[in-house]
């Protein structure tokens, strides 16, 4: 592991967008610069070829999407894969196999339940720790038989034509990490803060209903644009994504303010709040708060702003 206020990297020779600045007995960190990386046309064809597998997707029906008891699934999911060591590759891959499902049947809350465990099950033989039918059983405390979860797993599959795996949010924001020149996401280590803010923000943006309502591709896009504004880059939104994305500027952020509103609430509640995702997103903005309001002064690169959106609340940060 780091020590604390330093960032840990995949390469060496690979320099951090931040340094750390004291202040006051601890230590924060500030952005100075950021490389530009020019993207190659192997590069190119592969967020292409994403974009089509996106497409393909069936799409959601929003007159029978089940939104109820999804908050406290969601982070049962985050928590679940976390005690069990399951990267975050099969957590959005479980969510999405969850929203194509329920997002097209109706469903009712014992139900849910079961599609929840089900394409964790399903999900996590992507990975050489995948889980076990007995496992899945303890993990909702023997509630639902063998020929429970086998038959719900032919259910979910059926859906989608066995295509399991369907592009993610996650998918779509590693190559906006790529495309910008980031190292890959290290979920034993400390990753450099623009994927850290980027995967909390995406995390916590999975328990709104709005997230059934939108694509992969704009999802990742508004959770990088939140980390990107957070971590006080100027430029949020430039040529390099839009051309793995397809989506312009205005596009991402008019996705990204739907979701503010349920942020807000995390962060005022997060003392109530039992669900780890809230509370993580909650410390995250606090402790931002907290440094950067004192550090404001050591920003003076072209490239960085003196504030953020989580600042002051003002959303003409986003422009």
């Amino acid at each position: 592991m780091c020590d604390e206020g330093h960032v840990c990297m995949n390469e060496p020779n690979t320099k951090s967008a931040f340094v750390p600045v004291s202040l006051n007995n601890y230590t924060t960190t500030v952005i100075i610069s950021e490389k530009k990386k020019r993207i190659s046309p192997e590069f190119q064809n592969f967020c292409r070829y994403l974009r089509e597998r996106q497409n393909q997707m069936p799409l959601p029906d929003l007159t029978i999407a089940t939104p109820f008891m999804r908050p406290q699934l969601v982070d049962w999911l985050f928590k679940t894969s976390e005690y069990l060591h399951l990267s975050k590759k099969i957590i959005f891959q479980t969510l999405t196999l969850v929203d194509l499902y329920t997002t097209r049947v109706v469903v009712n809350s014992d139900e849910l339940g079961l599609i929840f465990v089900t394409s964790l099950f399903s999900c996590s033989k992507f990975e050489s720790t995948g889980i076990k039918v007995s496992d899945v059983q303890k993990l909702c405390n023997n509630k639902y038989g063998k020929e429970d979860i086998i038959g719900m797993e032919k259910k979910l599959l059926e859906s989608i034509n066995y295509k399991i795996d369907n592009p993610t949010s996650y998918d779509f924001l590693n190559i906006l990490w790529e495309a910008a020149g980031y190292p890959q996401y290290n979920q034993e280590e400390r990753n450099h803060p623009i994927i850290e803010a980027s995967i909390q923000f995406l995390q916590i943006m999975t328990l709104d209903p709005f997230y059934t309502s939108n694509s992969p591709s704009s999802l990742a896009g508004s959770a990088f644009f939140f980390a990107r504004d957070f971590c006080h880059f100027v430029n949020l939104w430039d040529m390099r994504y839009q051309r793995c994305l397809m989506m312009k500027k205005e596009e991402v952020r008019e996705v990204a303010i739907d979701f503010v509103p349920k942020m807000q609430y995390c962060v005022m509640n997060q003392n109530k709040s039992s669900f780890k995702v809230c509370i993580d997103f909650g410390r995250m903005i606090e402790n931002h708060r907290r440094k950067y309001c004192e550090c404001i002064k050591h920003i003076q690169s072209k490239n960085t702003k003196p504030q953020c959106f989580w600042d002051n609340n003002d959303v003409k940060n986003f422009d």
